[in-house]
Parts: structure tokens; sequence; C-alpha cells
């Protein structure tokens, strides 16, 4: 994916031109800039759509998530079978379509909603309250696939904030045969003994967590984990991390 950004007639509002797909790991790229958006303030996005080719239910999600934090998005040179998934999903009066080809247009019509000088908008908008950072940290936790089964798995942190990680790479095996499975339907499940080696210094950080949604595209699972149960020492210890990258 190849995100654009470009600014427009008004200077409150940005024209971002995505090359690629809303789907998978390409819809979480995306969101990772949306949260960089956010966090410096820039609340009024048009996103054009025309080299986007499909959408899944992570990417429309991920829109209406930023939408629901206050985010102005609107999108315009949507396709076809793009516009149908977005009515399938029920959201198409929340995530709303300009149905225009070009920007300067799409901005007036932006401009036209009244919008743009609400203050109250953009004191509304929230930024993320928890940075992440990139890592080539690795991480281990234990789930039950079922009641008798214990998995034991690790896998690759992406990235990391005080309230939890994305992580790709997650290899399990069976604690009582050694046997190799797939890490399905992991979104849900409670984590135990999850570890987390951030430094020498700082030894293991011990706590659990939950998976809040998993995603698979082609052979490459990626997952995020919020934490839960962790102590003040280590939520330090994680934030003096991030500190330093």
């Amino acid at each position: 994916m190849n995100i654009i950004s470009k600014s427009s007639t008004n200077p409150k509002i940005f024209i971002i031109e995505i090359e690629g797909n809303l789907t998978g790991r390409d819809a979480l790229r995306f969101q990772e800039y949306l949260f960089g958006c956010l966090d410096k303030g820039c609340h009024y996005q048009l996103i054009d759509l025309k080299q986007v080719n499909k959408i899944d239910g992570l990417g429309i999600n991920i829109l209406g998530y930023f939408i629901d934090r206050g985010m102005k998005i609107r999108l315009f040179n949507v396709q076809t079978d793009i516009r149908i998934i977005l009515r399938l999903s029920g959201k198409e009066k929340i995530i709303m379509v300009f149905d225009e080809t070009d920007s300067n247009r799409s901005v007036c019509l932006f401009e036209e909603e009244n919008i743009l000088g609400n203050n109250s908008i953009v004191k509304c908008a929230k930024s993320r309250r928890n940075p992440r950072v990139n890592t080539s940290l690795k991480t281990e936790f234990t789930y039950h696939r079922d009641f008798n089964t214990k998995i034991s798995a690790s896998a690759a942190v992406l990235n990391i904030s005080e309230q939890g990680l994305l992580v790709e790479q997650i290899m399990t095996f069976d604690t009582k045969t050694g046997e190799e499975h797939e890490a399905k339907g992991l979104a849900g499940s409670e984590l135990d003994e999850l570890k987390l080696e951030i430094n020498n210094s700082s030894g293991i950080i011990e706590t659990s967590g939950v998976c809040v949604w998993e995603s698979k595209k082609k052979k490459n699972q990626t997952a995020g984990i919020r934490f839960t149960g962790m102590d003040e020492k280590d939520k330090i210890v994680i934030n003096n991390f991030i500190k330093t990258l």
C-alpha cells in the first residue's frame, strides 16, 4: 500500500490518495496513518479511492472507528463494488461518499456541509492516548483452544503501547504433544503467561491479555492483543522503553 497526502484549496482539508486495498494488514497500516493524523490535529480527511479495488470488514470498521472518534472522513472516486460492500455493511450513512471524481469539487462539497468552522467538533476529536512504537521484540503466551487443550504460542511484535501489542508470525504448539497448530479462533481468547522481554536490564515482563481481533492474509496472521492485569511497575518499564525509541 502507498498512502499519499496532499493539501487542498482549504487548509483544513487534506486529500489522501491510496494505492492498494483497504484489507488485512494494509488496512492496519492505514489505521496507523490515521492515528498519526489525529495526533497532529488533522481532523478533516478526503479519501480518494480511485486506485482501491477492495475493502473488507476490517477496513470498514477502521473508517467507522475514526469517525466515532470525531474525525471527519469523506470518500470520493469510490468504485461500484466498494459502494455495494459499504451498503451491505449497514454503515453507508456513517461512512459518507461523494458522487465525484474531481478532488476540487469534492473539497467544495465538504465545505458546503458547514462543519469546518465548528470548533466543538475539533475539540471532541480524540487523539491516541497511548502512543505506539514499532519494535522487533518477541512475545510468548498461552491460551486454551478448548476446555482440555492448552496452547503455547510465540509471535513477533510489530508495535507496542502501554495498552497492548500488534503481533504477527504467530506460531503455536500443543504443550502436551508438541504438535504445531495454526492459531485458529484466537480472537476473543484470554491469554495467560504473556511474556515480553523489553531489554536485558528490565528482565521479562509477565502479564495476561486478551486477543481483541485477528486477521489472516495468505499465510501471515496478524492479531491485536490488549494487556489485562499489568501492574504499574511494568507499565513504567514499557513507557520508558517507548520514550527511548
